[in-house]
């Protein structure tokens, strides 16, 4: 699944024009989860977000390769940036991703969001 967004202004005061991103999202496994509200199966998502540039020659938008060009299973774009486990009837049950700080110096740190507790509606409610 690809997603692509345009340019947009930041509302932050340092950050000015954002340029366009592109996030891919593959399922890459299934395993099962843990988290103090679900105990179970859930598929496993990763998810790569690269910015886009412009050919300088062209204007046209340059996707960064996201291919295993070399074979060796791993996308030339690298580890994912963010990974998600959505199980079956629930939805995303775990999250963990790169947070930037721009800094200085800028820096990144794995975060997560864990899903801790969810009500279903009853069928005819």
């Amino acid at each position: 699944m690809v997603f692509q967004t345009r340019s947009a202004i930041s509302r932050g005061p340092t950050l000015g024009v954002q340029p366009p991103i592109r996030a891919e999202r593959w399922v890459v496994g299934q395993e099962n989860v843990e988290t103090p509200a679900y105990s179970g199966p859930a598929f496993v998502v990763d998810e790569w977000v690269t910015g886009l540039q412009s050919d300088p020659e062209t204007g046209e938008l340059i996707v960064p390769s996201l291919e295993d060009t070399d074979g060796d299973g791993v996308p030339q774009r690298g580890l994912p940036t963010a990974r998600y486990w959505v199980a079956p009837g629930v939805g995303v049950v775990r999250y963990e991703y790169e947070f930037v700080d721009l800094g200085p110096p800028p820096a990144f740190t794995l975060r997560a969001f864990i899903l801790e507790r969810y009500s279903l509606p009853t069928v005819g409610q």
